[in-house]
């Protein structure tokens, strides 16, 4: 497995929000984390990249115990995240913000001595943006781009990192109907070469591209399965629908 968690909990105080989570998650696959508002899914994500400790439990990433490592160390192992919130560098152009990315994986720093060119950063640059479709835009500053394709940028920005697994939260938030097209199909695209693990509320969106889901509900794993078994799966329809 790339990715698991073994009784995971996170505590907040009193309040506990992740309760003895088992997850596993093969290379290769699509999987998607759906749930009510306050089921756990960003906290998972935070407790699965390092930016909080787990109460209890453990996470494993390629076999390595990764249990409390901070943010940074276990992003350069190559399990990276977006956030919900769009996180871009708006005062820089487009093309810029993903060779920043670029550049952070690299073991030896630029320098006038040893300019990007030589790392060549800028043809990978160039690949990235154009497999996000942002080359035509590469030079306009990131702030000026629209809300969707700032999405895209900061997915572009994670794949710089190459990623083994990357995990996306909300990447649909705030779009319009023909953005979130656009970013379906970016979606699948890339899970061709890498491992995805999304955090959706668009129901339409997971029952249509993912391989398999995960459904939570107040830090608890309720189903686990393909789309359509998740769908027929009583204790998922109470939790959504509130059937009995």
């Amino acid at each position: 497995m790339l990715l698991e968690t073994r009784k995971l909990s996170k505590n907040f105080g009193g309040l506990q929000v992740l309760s003895h989570l088992d997850i596993s998650l093969p290379e290769g696959q699509l999987t998607s984390i759906i749930g009510p508002n306050g089921a756990g899914k960003t906290t998972l994500f935070n407790v699965i990249t390092g930016r909080f400790p787990p109460s209890s439990g453990q996470v494993f990433f390629t076999g390595k115990d990764i249990s409390g490592l901070k943010a940074h160390v276990i992003s350069q192992m190559g399990l990276v995240r977006s956030f919900q919130i769009t996180n871009v560098f708006t005062f820089l152009t487009v093309r810029e913000n993903v060779r920043l990315a670029c550049q952070s994986r690299l073991a030896q720093k630029v320098s006038l001595v040893k300019p990007a060119a030589s790392f060549g950063l800028e043809e990978k640059t160039g690949d990235i943006l154009a497999r996000i479709g942002l080359l035509p835009r590469q030079d306009k500053l990131a702030g000026e781009l629209s809300h969707g394709d700032q999405r895209h940028l900061e997915i572009a920005m994670t794949l710089a990192t190459n990623p083994k697994l990357l995990l996306l939260d909300e990447p649909t938030s705030g779009m319009s109907p023909a953005e979130t097209g656009e970013t379906i199909d970016l979606i699948q695209e890339i899970s061709k070469t890498v491992t995805l693990l999304l955090i959706e509320h668009d129901m339409n969106l997971v029952m249509n591209i993912s391989q398999k889901i995960i459904v939570l509900d107040y830090g608890n794993k309720i189903a686990e399965g393909t789309p359509e078994e998740v769908e027929r799966d009583p204790e998922v329809r109470r939790v959504y629908l509130g059937e009995a």
